[in-house]
């Protein structure tokens, strides 16, 4: 196994814990939310990048922490009207992998300290794109959170996701320091490995 992949997790748990998603209105576990709580009040970003914004349910919860969020979808009909008119967002339709969505993303956050989160395409060609062009976005200091690795152990995904583009783009990286005291707040996830902090 990869060093990404020794971390506290109890993966039959985590799989498990994939019913109760939609804690607090977004589709996370309340673990993941305590963890999200836990790195938004240690960083203090000003602006989160979302990629994938599914009903919008994560966007509004990350706005009501007091961050102002960009959440980027190809396709925005889904996602809810308080979402869409909550001061605090900013939704944008389009792939997160075309270089012109992320060069939009790139002008709304400049001068900001800026936190993203990949929750979109979880195919490990779509991450990798993702963290390529959002990751030089983060903040010294904040975090990129690459969801979702637990797909790896889901076998309607044969293996494969977002745990790949990690091992290919984060692990051995000068720039990304691995959070494994975020990581080890509890032993299930749904983002095994996926905490990163910008140098």
């Amino acid at each position: 196994m990869h060093d990404a992949l020794t971390l506290p997790l109890d993966v039959e748990e985590s799989l498990k814990a994939i019913t109760r998603q939609g804690a607090e209105g977004a589709i996370k576990i309340w673990e993941d939310l305590n963890r999200y709580r836990a790195v938004i009040q240690a960083t203090t970003p000003d602006v989160i990048v979302e990629c994938g914004s599914w009903y919008g349910g994560s966007a509004l919860w990350f706005a009501e922490r007091g961050v102002d969020v960009i959440t980027l979808d190809v396709d925005a009909r889904n996602i809810v009207q308080a979402a869409i008119n909550h001061p605090a967002i900013t939704v944008i339709t389009g792939n997160s992998a075309d270089p012109d969505i992320a060069a939009q993303v790139a002008e709304l956050v400049e001068g900001r300290r800026v936190m993203v989160v990949l929750d979109s395409d979880h195919s490990p060609e779509h991450v990798e794109r993702e963290i390529d062009l959002y990751g030089s976005l983060v903040s010294s200091g904040c975090y990129l959170v690459v969801e979702d690795g637990i797909q790896r152990w889901m076998t309607y995904f044969a293996g494969l996701g977002p745990l790949d583009a990690i091992e290919s783009r984060l692990v051995q990286r000068s720039e990304w320091v691995r959070d494994l005291l975020v990581e080890g707040m509890y032993p299930i996830t749904m983002h095994p490995a996926g905490w990163w902090r910008h140098a």
